[in-house]
């Protein structure tokens, strides 16, 4: 077996009748045979093209291909802001599941479980342009990290009550409107400070933002479940104090 080797070919000559034709030189591995090359066709026309080829090239595409997903993350601020934000978009998740069950369980009253749902969504409904006009006006750096306070003190605040067994209706309802109030001033300013912590807009900024929201409706996914193990498995206390945890 003769192996003929170029830019555009490297085939058996034996086995690849479209990259040669014999007729000519003397050559010794073939005991008698005469080979010439007389023409040479691109490798990717050969149908003798070696199957291992094209599977180097398949898993070289997947990689670049997961490299283009995520290039981005190639930023090291970008990186930091993604990581963190996941884990809070886990813990806020897991806490208005916390906020809705344990209401339930300790009134008893779908009245009570509903004043709960709408006290955490009532904010966002009229805060959110207030949100939005400060983040223009301020630091949203600034916003972020005192936002994340307020959801990680009234976490704690609630593991403590529930620890003392002194948790109440009025207070989880209380509770779950700071926690609303937090998340309308938090949002605005979040979105828009992708802007901000990626240095390379044009080739990245985009990217980001889809990795953003993915990030948040996986958390939207993984943070009910994850909920409902740790409060299962935990308790009241320790599920609460989780979720501070995860604001920090």
């Amino acid at each position: 077996r003769v192996l003929f080797r170029s830019r555009y070919v490297s085939a058996c000559l034996r086995d690849c009748p479209c990259a040669v034709e014999c007729s000519g030189a003397a050559c010794g591995a073939h005991a008698g045979m005469t080979l010439k090359v007389a023409r040479v066709l691109p490798i990717s026309k050969c149908p003798a093209f070696p199957t291992w080829r094209s599977t180097r090239a398949r898993v070289y595409r997947n990689k670049s291909s997961m490299k283009i997903i995520a290039r981005s993350l190639r930023e090291r601020d970008f990186r930091l802001y993604f990581t963190g934000q996941s884990v809070s978009f886990v813990g806020t998740w897991v806490q208005q599941v916390a906020l809705t069950w344990i209401a339930y369980e300790i009134s008893g009253s779908a009245l009570v479980l509903g004043m709960v749902a709408f006290a955490g969504q009532l904010p966002s409904l009229l805060l959110c342009p207030l949100g939005g006009l400060l983040a223009d006006r301020i630091s949203r750096r600034h916003i972020l990290i005192a936002t994340r306070l307020a959801e990680m003190s009234v976490a704690l605040s609630l593991a403590v009550a529930a620890a003392h067994g002194v948790l109440t209706s009025s207070l989880l309802v209380g509770a779950a409107f700071a926690t609303g109030v937090a998340v309308a001033f938090e949002m605005p300013a979040r979105h828009a400070f992708i802007c901000e912590v990626v240095r390379r807009p044009s080739a990245h900024l985009s990217n980001a933002i889809a990795l953003n929201s993915m990030s948040f409706n996986a958390a939207r996914l993984l943070g009910p479940a994850l909920g409902g193990a740790v409060l299962a498995l935990s308790g009241t206390s320790a599920c609460f104090f989780e979720i501070g945890r995860a604001h920090v």
